[in-house]
C-alpha cells in the first residue's frame, strides 16, 4: 500500500469474487455517470492484501456525557415539525430570523445566535419568533423524566442537504447553560466528536432522535459534521459489519438554554468564561500597577494642589472667553447643560433661560460654586454619576488635559460624550503646545519682560515647594511660567500668595496638546462627530456633536 495515502479494506467470502473484482475495477476512474463529487475521474486502485489489520471503530463508544434517545419522536410529529419552519420567509431580510450560511440554512427562535461573535445579546430576545408551541410536548416530557432539567428558551434549526455539514465546535460556555439537546429529523447522519487529546467518537444520529449532551461532551469534545454525501456506518442487520449509509436532506433543532451568569465549568482551558476572566486578571494587574503611579501623579500635582489654592485659583478666574460664551448663549430655553470640571463656576451663570449643573473633582472649588449660588456635585470625570443621554450640552473648559495618559484623556472624552443625549453638543478646550500662531504670540506669552525675570527666579528656586517631594520621582519637567512649552508632559508652578514674600509654590500637571492632537483623540471615541475645531487664547478647541 502507498504510505500515508487513505484506503478501504473490502472484504470477499470467496478468492475467486476477490480476483474477479480487480480485474473488472482496477485502474479505472470512479464515476456513477452522473455525480457531481471531486472524485469523478479519479482511478480507482485495488490490490491484495494477507489480512484485514484490526482497528478500533470510532463507532463504538460515546464521549463521556453524551445520551441518545432512539425514536425520540413519531413519523407525525416529525411531519408536524417539519412543517412549523418556514424557509420561503424572505431571507436575509431585515426581519428575517433566516439565514443562509455556507454549508446550510439557519433559523433561530427566542434568540439569535450570532456567528460574527459566536455569542448572543441576551438584552435582546426574538419577541416575534418564540420557540414553537409543538416543540413543548417533547421538551416537558423529557423534563418530566429527569432528562431534562429545565425549559429551554433557546432554538436553532439547521437544514443540511447531501455534501453539506457544520465546521468542529464547542458551543460558546458564555452563551448557554450546560445540557443541549438535538433533534434530527429527515435523515441519519454521522456526527463527529473530537477529544484535545485526539480521541474521535462517530456517533451515528438516526432519523427521529434526540442527541442531548452534558458534561464533557458538552465543554471538552468538540462536534461536528463532514460535509460529505455518504458516512460509513455499521449494519446491525449483517453482523455489525460497515456499510454505506447515504444522506437525505436533515433538519437538526438544537434546544439550548441561555445562560446569564459567567460559567465556572471544570473545563477552563475550553471554556471563554473563564478565560476572559483570567485575562481581565491579568490585564488589571498590569493597569493597576500601571494607574497608581498616573492616579498618584493626578492625586499629587492635580486634585491635592487645587483643593489647596482653590480660594486664590477663584479670585484668578472671573473673565469669561468670548468664544465659550458665545457657545453658552446659543442654547434654547429649557436646555440642560453639564460643565464638567467647572472650578469656580464662572460659566455657570451664562445664559439664565438654561438650566445648569456644574461638578469638579475638587471639594473645595465645588463649595465656592455652592457659595456664589451655582448648583453642582463633586466627582470624577471619569466617573460622571449621571444617567447616559441626559444632557443637552457639555462644557469641559481646561479640564482634560490633566489627565496623565492619553488613555485617561480618550476616556475623559468618552464619558462627556456618554451622558450627551443624540443630537447633543460638547465644547472642550485643552492648553495648547503652540502658543504662538500666524507669528503672534498667546496672552500667556504676552507679558512684560520684568514678570518674565521674575518667574525665571522663582523657578529656579521653586522644588523647596510643598508639594516638590513628589514630583522627583515622576521625571517631569518644571515649566518656567509665561515662556514657551518644551514639553507636553510637565509640571506647571501655581505661586500661592501669602503675607510672607514669594509664598509657596505648587506643581500642577498638564499635558499640552499638539495641532491636531484632540480631534485624532476625539475620533477615537464612537458615535461622535466633529463640529468645528479651533485655536483660542492659547488653547486647541472642539466642538462635538452625539450622533
Amino acid at each position: 500500500m502507498p504510505p500515508r495515502e487513505s484506503c478501504s479494506f473490502l472484504v470477499f467470502r470467496h478468492v475467486d469474487d476477490a480476483t474477479r473484482a480487480v480485474k473488472k475495477v482496477h485502474g479505472d476512474s470512479c464515476s456513477d455517470g452522473n455525480s457531481s463529487d471531486s472524485s469523478v475521474g479519479r482511478p480507482l486502485y485495488l490490490s491484495f492484501v494477507n489480512r484485514v489489520p484490526e482497528i478500533e471503530s470510532s463507532l463504538d463508544f460515546l464521549p463521556p456525557g453524551l445520551v441518545i434517545l432512539e425514536n425520540a419522536v413519531d413519523e407525525e410529529i416529525e411531519t408536524t415539525l417539519l412543517n412549523v419552519i418556514d424557509w420561503e420567509e424572505q431571507e436575509g431580510g431585515k426581519e428575517s430570523k433566516n439565514r443562509v450560511l455556507k454549508n446550510r440554512r439557519v433559523k433561530h427562535f427566542g434568540f439569535e445566535f450570532r456567528y460574527d461573535i459566536n455569542n448572543i445579546d441576551v438584552d435582546r430576545p426574538l419577541l416575534d419568533s418564540p420557540i414553537p408551541s409543538q416543540c413543548r410536548v417533547l421538551l416537558q416530557r423529557l423534563i418530566d423524566s429527569g432528562l431534562l432539567t429545565s425549559m429551554p428558551d433557546q432554538l436553532t434549526v439547521n437544514e443540511y442537504h447531501p455534501g453539506q455539514g457544520i465546521p468542529s465546535h464547542v458551543d460558546t460556555h458564555s452563551a448557554f447553560q450546560e445540557e443541549i439537546l438535538s433533534l434530527s429529523l429527515g435523515s441519519d447522519v454521522v456526527m463527529e466528536f473530537k477529544h484535545p487529546d485526539g480521541r474521535r467518537a462517530n456517533v451515528l444520529l438516526r432519523r427521529r432522535s434526540l442527541l442531548i449532551m452534558n458534561g464533557e461532551s458538552r465543554y471538552l469534545w468538540t462536534h461536528g459534521i463532514t460535509p460529505r454525501k455518504t458516512d460509513v456506518v455499521r449494519d446491525k442487520e449483517h453482523g455489525n459489519s460497515l456499510t454505506l449509509s447515504y444522506r437525505g436532506i436533515r433538519t437538526s433543532f438544537t434546544f439550548r438554554t441561555v445562560r446569564r451568569q459567567e460559567c465556572n465549568c471544570g473545563y477552563s482551558n475550553k471554556c471563554d468564561s473563564q478565560k476572559r476572566l483570567q485575562q481581565c486578571e491579568k490585564e488589571y494587574d498590569v493597569c493597576e500597577n500601571a494607574s497608581k503611579k498616573e492616579s498618584q501623579l493626578e492625586t499629587e500635582h492635580v486634585h491635592k494642589v487645587y483643593d489647596v489654592i482653590a480660594d486664590h485659583f477663584s479670585h484668578t478666574r472671573h473673565s469669561q472667553w468670548p468664544r465659550v460664551e458665545r457657545f453658552m448663549q446659543s442654547f434654547s430655553t429649557g436646555t440642560l447643560l453639564l460643565d464638567v470640571g467647572c472650578g469656580n463656576g464662572k460659566y455657570l451663570n451664562l445664559n439664565a433661560s438654561t438650566y445648569k449643573i456644574g461638578c469638579d473633582r475638587s471639594a473645595n472649588l465645588m463649595s465656592i460654586c455652592s457659595q456664589r449660588g451655582f448648583q453642582g456635585f463633586c466627582c470624577d470625570a471619569l466617573h460622571l454619576p449621571v444617567r447616559s443621554d441626559m444632557f443637552d450640552t457639555c462644557l469641559s473648559i481646561a479640564v482634560i488635559h490633566h489627565f496623565s495618559t492619553q488613555e485617561r484623556r480618550t476616556d475623559a472624552v468618552r464619558e462627556l460624550c456618554r451622558v450627551l443625549r443624540p443630537g447633543g453638543k460638547a465644547l472642550i478646550y485643552v492648553w495648547a503646545l503652540e502658543q504662538r500662531t500666524n507669528g503672534t504670540n498667546s496672552n500667556y506669552i504676552k507679558v512684560s519682560k520684568a514678570k518674565c525675570k521674575e518667574n525665571v527666579s522663582i523657578e529656579k528656586n521653586s522644588l523647596t515647594s510643598p508639594n516638590d517631594k513628589n514630583s522627583r520621582s515622576y521625571n517631569l519637567p518644571v515649566h518656567t511660567n509665561r515662556t514657551h512649552f518644551e514639553s507636553q508632559d510637565l509640571l506647571v508652578p501655581w505661586h500661592l500668595k501669602s503675607d510672607q514674600s514669594g509664598g509657596d509654590v505648587y506643581h500642577r500637571y498638564y499635558h499640552v496638546f499638539r495641532n491636531g492632537e484632540l480631534e485624532e483623540m476625539c475620533l477615537a471615541v464612537p458615535s461622535v462627530k466633529i463640529v468645528e475645531s479651533y485655536y483660542d487664547k492659547g488653547n486647541w478647541c472642539i466642538i462635538l456633536e452625539k450622533t
